[in-house]
């Protein structure tokens, strides 16, 4: 900054005196003067980007330097802080889970894990969750927890992600399933209209597939065209048999075994 003053002073000193000039070598000073201004300020731009450049990575390199003390022998995070006051050790990140056991105000307390307000602790042979307001506060402990924190997000990513792989491949499985049995369905259903026209030609044949009823038509045929019936209702005398056959709103009426006539409701 120094430099680029001594430069505005020796350029400002140089210049002739404003009241001996005329119009042009006004405006050509003017634009000299812009230029030098725009120089400088596009200089003092680029010292402040390099300057917010450095200080991101001097950051960066001290929560390394400070993550390396974090990790144990076991390549594990880890910090040690102690209880501002007395809390309570769960067995779960929750106020409603079971309490393992209470520990003491100024108890040392080794963290190794962070989630949603609860610390993952160690105290002696207890293992357990405990609120974060009962622990006391570092920067120390802000940059483990912050690094806790993206650790976690990352796991949590990679299991939505394994989870959604998972379904996705569960999906496929079964539409792969459903298309084979759709296969084998339309396979046997062709097997049966084929049957069904050799044995009845292809006028009645298709006239059953369709769900057609006639006069004359057979109790077997009417099983092929409607279905089983809801309802059989059956009278048996002198003349022979005598069935009624309903399907909700439909009413056939079979005398020995053929058609003779029928009613429907609606």
């Amino acid at each position: 900054m120094i430099k680029n003053l001594s430069i505005i002073l020796l350029i400002f000193f140089k210049t002739p005196a404003i009241n001996s000039q005329t119009l042009d070598n006004l405006n050509d000073s003017i634009s000299h003067f812009k230029f030098q201004q725009k120089r400088i300020q596009n200089e003092i731009i680029l010292k402040q980007d390099s300057l917010k450049f450095l200080n991101a990575k001097i950051k960066i390199l001290e929560e390394k330097k400070l993550l390396k003390k974090f990790k144990n022998d076991d390549n594990e995070l880890t910090i040690f802080s102690t209880l501002k006051r007395e809390g309570k050790l769960r067995e779960e990140s929750s106020p409603l889970s079971q309490i393992i056991t209470r520990l003491q105000k100024n108890d040392t307390i080794k963290l190794t894990d962070y989630r949603d307000g609860y610390w993952l602790i160690n105290k002696g042979p207890y293992f357990g969750y405990i609120s974060e307001m009962y622990i006391n506060e570092s920067s120390d402990l802000e940059v483990f927890k912050r690094k806790l924190i993206e650790e976690n997000k990352k796991i949590d990513s990679i299991i939505e992600l394994k989870k959604k792989e998972k379904f996705e491949l569960e999906y496929s499985k079964k539409l792969v399933i459903k298309e084979k049995e759709a296969e084998k369905l339309k396979k046997e259903r062709l097997i049966y209209e084929n049957k069904i026209i050799s044995q009845y030609g292809n006028e009645t044949g298709k006239k059953l597939l369709d769900g057609y009823y006639w006069i004359g038509m057979t109790e077997k045929m009417a099983r092929i065209s409607l279905g089983e019936p809801d309802r059989i209702n059956k009278t048996v005398g002198s003349w022979g048999v005598h069935e009624q056959w309903i399907y909700h709103e439909l009413y056939l009426y079979f005398e020995n075994g053929k058609l003779r006539s029928y009613q429907n409701s609606r």
